[in-house]
């Protein structure tokens, strides 16, 4: 499990704001998120019915790309931050939910929204071999390893955290985790301004 996310509501009007918290970087896992993104998207499906004709087969057209970015939120470089609220803003002229049928054999189609939560993960590079170390990104100077009263530390290049690599218990070196992005699409219902609607918590584990 990367994040848990929760949603006041999952149905809004026209005008209306998305507020959401996703909750991450627990302390049961050694998986590590180091940017969060979140994105208000719409897309419009066309029934098959009512595409064009093909010019080179006898089928139908492919499915335009009619996808549309409403609003977005990013927080960068958030590997010690465990919690993190948005929101993002429905436009006022923007169209509702609609769903359409055409076709003798009913095909479907219409306007839908979603929320699309993007996270870039830092994940060990080896499986059960970091259960017992934290990630860090500062590092203790060769110099001053062995002096008990001073010990420089020495802030790592990269923007993955490091994993200590171990042989026989013994720390011999520092391991830079791998970068994976991991995303889910939650849909939510749109509503013209004057309709009215029960409000629902609603709760996600990613």
């Amino acid at each position: 499990m990367v994040s848990v996310l929760t949603l006041v509501k999952t149905t809004y009007r026209l005008g209306e704001t998305v507020l959401g918290v996703v909750t991450f970087n627990l302390p049961s896992t050694s998986r590590r998120v180091l940017k969060v993104s979140a994105f208000l998207e719409s897309h419009e499906l066309i029934p098959e019915a009512l595409l064009p004709l093909s010019a080179s087969s006898a089928g139908r057209t492919k499915q335009p790309n009619l996808s549309r970015l409403h609003a977005e939120f990013k927080a960068s470089y958030t590997v010690n931050t465990s919690r993190l609220s948005f929101s993002l803003d429905i436009p006022s002229d923007s169209t509702p939910d609609f769903h359409i049928t055409a076709g003798n054999e009913g095909f479907k189609g219409g306007l839908e929204w979603r929320l699309r939560i993007a996270f870039l993960v830092a994940v060990p590079r080896r499986k059960g071999s970091y259960e017992k170390d934290d990630p860090v990104h500062l590092l203790p100077l060769p110099d001053t390893i062995n002096d008990e009263d001073n010990t420089f530390l020495a802030a790592s290049t990269g923007l993955s955290p490091l994993l200590p690599v171990r042989e026989q218990g013994r720390h011999v070196a520092w391991e830079e985790m791998k970068v994976e992005t991991v995303e889910c699409e939650v849909p939510i219902k749109v509503l013209a301004g004057n309709t009215a609607f029960v409000v629902r918590p609603s709760v996600h584990v990613i």
